[in-house]
């Protein structure tokens, strides 16, 4: 992966994901997302729970707790959910995470 000219990181594409792809779920509901997404983001195990119209996409710190967590958080407040998926993070997440300023990564 390069950033601004600069080597960030060399590996193949399975170690990457291994190393730098935090767990991410997508919950998608028939109602506005933006109150599910403000309620999940203050749980200790959840680095990121952003929304976007009628998705939440969600970062896990802790894959076994949002396994068993989060279905039941989505539902918690009767909310009409119409998707709940883990999904593989993609190069382009890897990328992102390892060029934002703001992200700590351990190397």
């Amino acid at each position: 992966i390069l950033a601004g000219g600069r080597l960030i990181v060399q590996d193949t594409i399975t170690r990457l994901k291994e190393r730098y792809a935090p767990p991410t779920f997508v919950i998608e509901i028939a109602e506005d997302a933006s109150p599910l997404a403000a309620s999940l983001a203050p749980h200790p195990w959840i680095a990121s729970a952003t929304a976007d119209g009628h998705t939440v996409r969600v970062l896990a710190r802790d894959l076994a707790r949002a396994e068993r967590e989060l279905p039941r958080l989505a539902l918690a407040d009767d909310y009409t959910l119409t998707r709940y998926e883990q999904v593989l993070p993609s190069l382009e997440d890897i990328f992102m995470r390892l060029v934002q300023p703001s992200t700590e990564v351990a190397a």
